[in-house]
């Protein structure tokens, strides 16, 4: 699935049923921070989160803005994930949702 274009039919064929991001949580920047880069950054050793914080804020902040590049009035950023989430199974990601439909998505922590 390429993230900037959104799932094709293709795509949405192969995709495991229950795999298939959903809208998960309506948010912003302050939310996906507090969502995805504190809980990435927590894993690394204290010396090095600081560093690592500011680089995934760096990765988040681009993502987002190309992300809603071509958004149009009523795309909104949410977490979503998968229908399914277990041992090795699943995913969380940031997504352009309009509508209740995921547009784009960007996988972010795979389970």
């Amino acid at each position: 699935m390429t993230s900037t274009d959104g799932p094709t039919h293709a795509d949405r064929e192969r995709q495991v049923r229950g795999m298939e991001p959903v809208p998960h949580e309506k948010t912003d920047r302050d939310g996906l921070v507090r969502h995805f880069v504190d809980q990435l950054c927590s894993d690394f050793p204290p010396h090095m989160r600081a560093d690592m914080r500011e680089k995934v804020l760096a990765w988040l902040d681009n993502t987002i803005l190309r992300m809603l590049k071509d958004s149009e009035p009523g795309d909104e950023l949410w977490i979503c994930r998968s229908r399914y989430i277990g041992p090795l199974a699943g995913h969380e990601g940031l997504g352009i949702v309009r509508s209740g439909t995921v547009l784009k998505y960007e996988p972010i922590i795979h389970y």
